[in-house]
Parts: C-alpha cells; structure tokens; sequence
C-alpha cells in the first residue's frame, strides 16, 4: 500500500496556501476554434465542391415524391420538437399528406429551419446557419433518390432560396459588392456555386434589397421583392416582375420591371404560370399576369397566414395560419371562395412546400410527378 508523502495534519495546516494554487490550474482557458472564417457572399468560390455526405435519416427506405402511392399530397415541412430537444437546434421533417385523409409519409428528417422543393420533387435546399459568428449560410442539397447531402460550395447571407424552374439552379439574394449595401437577385448552380445577375437593383438605389425571388414554373418569369433600404424594417415598395429574357442580360432589367404590386411578402405562382397568389396578413391575393388585375379573396379573422401552395388543377390555395399558439392547414376555392380547415393537419410550426399529384401529368409550381 502506498504511503502518503505528506502527513494529514500538515495538510490540514497549509490547505488555505495551497488552495488558491488549485484554483487556478482548473480556470478554463479559451478554445481557439477551428473553423474558417466564410469567404464573402461577394466574392466567387475559389474552392472545390464539398463532398457529398450520408443522407442523415434512421429509416433508408423513406420515399420520395415520385415514390408515392397515385394521388394528392401536401409536402410541408414540420418542426420535430422531440428531435429538437435532443440536438438543441429547430429541426424540421419534411411530410407528405395524402388529400383528403390519411397518414403522413416521412420524405425526410432532422432538417435545419426552411426549406425549398425542387420541381422534380427529387430533391430538398436547406439553409445551414453557420460561420464563426453564425452569420452566414451553407446551402445543403437533400437528394431524396440517392439519401445524399451535397454542400452548394459557397456560402450566402440570407437563407431566403427558391429552385429555378429547371431545377438545376436557385434563386436568392448578395450584395452586390463590398463597397455598396445593395442586394440583386442571383441564381446560383447547386453543383458549381456559380453566380449569375438577374436583377440591377441598385439603379434603384444605393440601399435597394432585392429578395425573395421565385421563378414562374415555364420559366419566362421572375417575381421578387423590392425594399427601399435593408429588407428588414424598412419600407417595402412591392413586388416586381421581369421577364426572363431581360434577367439573360442585364443592366437595363429594371426599367422595365412591371410593378409595384404591394401584396405581401410571400407569393407562389399557379400552374400555368398565369397567376400569383399573394399572402399578406390574413388574407390572399390573386394577381393576373396578363392584366395586372388583382383580386382579394375571402380572409380568416384574426389570423396570419404564413405559407400558401397551389393545388394542381389551380382550383384552390391551400394555405397555414397560425392563431393561439397552434398552426393550421385551410384549403380555400379560388371560385367561390369557401374555406374548409383540415383539422387532422393542424401541426405547430408547418410550412407547406408544395402540393402534388402522383401518377399525374398535373403540375404545381412546377413540379411534376409520374
């Protein structure tokens, strides 16, 4: 047995000495981290694309739009409060519900905060808040055929996208360079991270942002927002939209940019590309492209609708409100516009991302099925 080398009642006597000396050997010293800092938004990617990873889902099996049983669906994406509890972050899954009933089929899960489909169905964008100071966003691509998770390799100060209606690219928002606070509209290729202008906001305005954009599903068109000065808390001068011949080459896009329209700060395109519904506050807005006529469908009292998706006839809207804390999903008749809530969907915190036809030729924002 081993013997002590100083006696218990010195110990006791020279503790208060040795007790400072203690302490400070188990003060934390800072961690020095290790990530890099992102390159600015402004700048071209120099690097090489990021390598795919594992798709991170429990049940390899899970479907994909394509895969569903023949029917109707609504893909929404859903906050997972038991997953979020265990990895301390907002995730999301990632659900299609079969219309008019029935239960939910898992497409994919442990998703970070929003998301966008792709008009093939086939694959998920999700924004990855991250950098040394959380300031910025990697953009993942969740392919739901292969369960892969392939980086887009550059990273981008909004986590507002949306797919371009060939599916390759997506539209979001950068500066336009460091030395002005301006934002244009970009699409950028997932696989290359190349950039291109679609919009020259800043004739506009020095302090002109630019966000929000969405891509008519043929293609000929560009819908996005235009904002007098920082997108958050300044005035907000309205929709715009271009042609897509123009967003082929600017600088000349805005002069003749229809617009404003100021309906709100979400809008999702019909079918055919013949309509915008717009949400704004508690109620929607239907918006002709030929005409420009407006027209303001029936609203919900004391509510505020937060996602709209066309059905794939563009007979109707379905649309989430939140009201007491709980979110629901309504359906409402662009004809006649009745209501009709679907209580069995009422989940909190669910976004709808589209709303689709299996083993149809029907379309919804772009997006076929078989």
């Amino acid at each position: 047995m081993s013997r002590l080398l100083v006696p218990p009642r010195l110990l006791f006597l020279y503790a208060p000495a040795l007790l400072p000396l203690v302490l400070a050997s188990c003060v934390a010293r800072p961690i020095n981290p290790t990530r890099e800092v992102a390159p600015s938004p402004s700048v071209p990617p120099t690097a090489a694309p990021l390598p795919s990873a594992t798709f991170p889902s429990p049940t390899p099996a899970l479907p994909s739009v394509s895969q569903l049983p023949c029917g109707e669906y609504m893909v929404v994406a859903s906050r997972n409060l038991a997953l979020g509890r265990a990895a301390g972050r907002q995730l999301y899954s990632v659900l299609a519900l079969p219309m008019p009933s029935g239960p939910p089929q898992l497409l994919a899960e442990g998703l970070d905060s929003g998301s966008a489909l792709s008009p093939g169905g086939d694959k998920i964008a999700v924004p990855v808040l991250q950098g040394p100071n959380y300031d910025t966003y990697q953009l993942d691509i969740h392919d739901l055929e292969t369960r892969t998770v392939t980086p887009v390799p550059r990273h981008f100060p909004s986590d507002l996208f949306s797919w371009g209606h060939e599916g390759t690219t997506l539209l979001t928002s950068l500066r336009a360079s460091d030395a002005h606070s301006c934002s244009e509209i970009v699409s950028v290729d997932y696989r290359s991270g190349d950039v291109h202008p679609l919009t020259d906001c800043c004739r506009v305005s020095p302090e002109a942002s630019c966000y929000a954009a969405t891509s008519s599903p043929d293609g000929k068109w560009i819908e996005f927002y235009l904002a007098t000065g920082d997108q958050f808390g300044s005035p907000l001068t309205g929709a715009y939209l271009l042609e897509s011949e123009c967003t082929a080459q600017p600088p000349a896009c805005m002069e003749y940019a229809r617009g404003p329209f100021g309906y709100g700060e979400h809008a999702v395109w019909s079918n055919g590309s013949t309509q915008l519904a717009f949400a704004s506050g508690d109620h929607i807005t239907l918006l002709d492209i030929a005409t420009s006529h407006a027209t303001r469908l029936p609203s919900l009292a004391d509510s505020f609708i937060v996602s709209l998706a066309w059905s794939p006839d563009s007979t109707k809207i379905a649309f989430t409100q939140t009201a007491d804390d709980a979110t629901w999903l309504y359906v409402i008749d662009v004809a006649t516009g009745a209501i009709e809530r679907l209580q069995q969907y009422g989940t909190a915190d669910t976004h709808l991302l589209a709303w689709v036809a299996t083993c149809s030729a029907l379309t919804s924002g772009g997006l076929t099925t078989r």
